[in-house]
């Protein structure tokens, strides 16, 4: 009985959080919806307790599926910093590797978000982040328009009407 209480607050919970994310009608004018993929794969395994910030603005994901739909500022947008799960925080301190806390700043990951009357597509993306190797990531960035905004729509019903592709620069 507790689990079905959880999973249905799980479904309220993203329910809500996409109907706001991908409303339109409530954007400002110097915001544009943004949307993409991202996989983050933490020593050779998908992370399923990581983060990601876009512009300084932490962005909470399902890891699994990966799909981003957000709010962001019209123009220049960055992928600046990713975030690991407490596993690999746990790692760091068992492996003693010179890490400060359990985040890694991205240098270079930009993409233009084009604005209120269009969903700008920033990519499908690809970070493989290696503690091993003091916490360097190499990242891939692939263009799955299609298939990524059949998915965006299947979800939310949206209109994928006025996309533009604007592919985030591989960051390092």
């Amino acid at each position: 009985m507790i689990i079905r209480i959880y999973i249905v607050l799980i479904v309220i919970i993203v329910l809500y959080c996409n109907r706001n994310i991908i409303d339109q009608d409530s954007l400002k004018e110097d915001e544009g919806i943004i949307i993409g993929r991202i996989e983050i794969i933490q020593n050779g395994k998908l992370c399923e307790g990581c983060d990601i910030t876009f512009s300084d603005e932490y962005t909470n994901f399902h890891s699994k599926a990966g799909l981003v739909i957000k709010k962001s500022k019209i123009g220049w947008n960055e992928i600046n910093r990713i975030g690991g799960s407490i596993v690999a925080l746990s790692f760091i301190f068992i492996e003693d590797i010179n890490i400060i806390g359990n985040y890694y700043e991205i240098q270079g990951a930009t993409f233009q978000n084009y604005g209120k009357e269009k969903i700008t597509y920033f990519g499908d993306i690809t970070i493989n982040w290696d503690f091993k190797n003091k916490g360097e990531i190499t990242m891939t960035v692939k263009n799955n328009q299609s298939a990524t905004m059949a998915e965006y729509q299947e979800l939310t019903g949206g209109s994928i009407q006025n996309v533009v592709t604007s592919l985030v620069k591989e960051g390092k």
